[in-house]
């Protein structure tokens, strides 16, 4: 079951207009996502347009279009701990749209819950996991995005170095962590802080064409059930990352882990951890293939064409053989996919708050280096 459960909605500020939940249900076909997060549950006008056009189903699941939801918000804890203010985002799971209303309601007392598709509140971490789980066993909380420099779990700005110092007495409620944008399995898979507690990764999208490119794919019964029952045993069988050399801050959450305790290489302990897989998005392949920027008419029409013949973009990247996509793809794309799945990427780095850029075309192919594995990367192809 492969799920992305953190994405927001356009009432999320620099969110993108056209989010709308007829919209996210194309998206999680095109990504082959197979449970899509609402994100911004707290919201009320999101709260009005999810209750008009999901539906609940017997898998415990809200259905739209065919594609499958799961009620999520992530909001963020701004609180006074130990002499330090702290602020860490996390991410609610709730099986209802009443249970919702109920944690909306306790939540509100703490912040303004109409200003942002993700509130600001000013109760702290472990006392939010409280009031949330004493409304229903049902949900789940998990950090989000753990190690970014700002607004983390283990931020090196404003976070902590272990899960009990932020949850105290309520840690046991805590079983999985977002690894975030940036931060792979294979960096921080070592780290004996979160020894004990699941790796989970999905995208934070804050766009359509987003959604997916970080995602988990649980060992678990397709339901709602099924789902938490993966979160609280750690039941991952992989999971799919940007490649995080290219993302924002990397440097910064490197330099977060090493502090921590890893040997910042993720050569320790991985091995115990699922694989991951990294991704490269269709939609730069496609662009740097045939010119253009993602999200172009002339890129988005190739792109949508592939997904659509072969049934989502990770079919595309990784399943679809070769001589099937030799009668669909342009032949540049067609080259663009196979150097990816060859592992023939790289990366040009950004400045540490700006993203760098993954190329799969070389200017000098003769001088370009395979992209190396990461301890506990899967082997696209053996």
């Amino acid at each position: 079951m492969l799920c992305d459960l953190h994405i927001h909605s356009r009432y999320t500020r620099g969110a993108a207009r056209d989010i709308a939940a007829a919209a996210l249900a194309a998206w999680s076909r095109h990504k082959r996502v197979d449970v899509l997060g609402t994100g911004d549950f707290t919201h009320p006008s999101w709260m009005r347009e999810l209750r008009a056009r999901l539906k609940p189903g017997p898998d415990g699941f809200l259905h739209c279009d065919g594609a499958r939801f799961a009620l999520t918000v992530e909001v963020r804890n701004v609180f006074p701990l130990e002499g330090r203010l702290r602020k860490v985002d996390h991410l609610i799971l709730s099986p209802s749209f009443e249970v919702c209303e109920r944690i909306t309601a306790v939540l509100g007392r703490f912040g303004n819950v109409m200003a942002d598709g993700r509130p600001t509140l000013t109760v702290s971490a472990s006392r939010m996991v409280e009031y949330v789980m004493e409304i229903s066993a049902q949900c789940a909380i998990l950090p989000a995005h753990a190690w970014t420099p700002w607004y983390a779990l283990f931020a090196a700005n404003s976070g902590f170095d272990s899960l009990v110092a932020c949850y105290a007495d309520q840690t046991a409620h805590v079983r999985a962590v977002e690894t975030g944008l940036g931060a792979d399995p294979g960096l921080v898979a070592a780290l004996p802080q979160i020894r004990d507690v699941a790796l989970v990764s999905f995208s934070n999208a804050k766009a359509l064409s987003e959604i997916g490119r970080e995602a988990t794919e649980f060992d678990a019964e397709p339901s709602y059930a099924g789902l938490l029952d993966a979160l609280a045993h750690g039941r991952v069988a992989r999971t799919y990352e940007a490649l995080s050399e290219a993302e924002p801050h990397h440097a910064s959450i490197r330099a977060r882990v090493g502090e921590m305790g890893s040997d910042a290489d993720g050569s320790l302990g991985s091995a115990a951890r699922p694989p991951f897989v990294a991704l490269v998005p269709l939609e730069s392949i496609v662009a740097e293939a045939i010119g253009g920027a993602p999200g172009s008419l002339r890129v988005r029409d190739e792109y949508l064409k592939l997904v659509q013949r072969c049934g989502g973009e990770l079919r595309v990247l990784l399943e679809t053989p070769i001589a099937d996509l030799r009668r669909i793809a342009n032949p540049r794309v067609l080259a663009g996919i196979e150097r990816y799945r060859a592992g023939a990427w790289r990366v040009e780095p950004g400045a540490d708050a700006e993203p760098g850029r993954i190329r799969v075309f070389a200017t000098d192919e003769s001088t370009t280096d395979d992209h190396a594995r990461a301890d506990g990367q899967l082997s696209l192809f053996g």
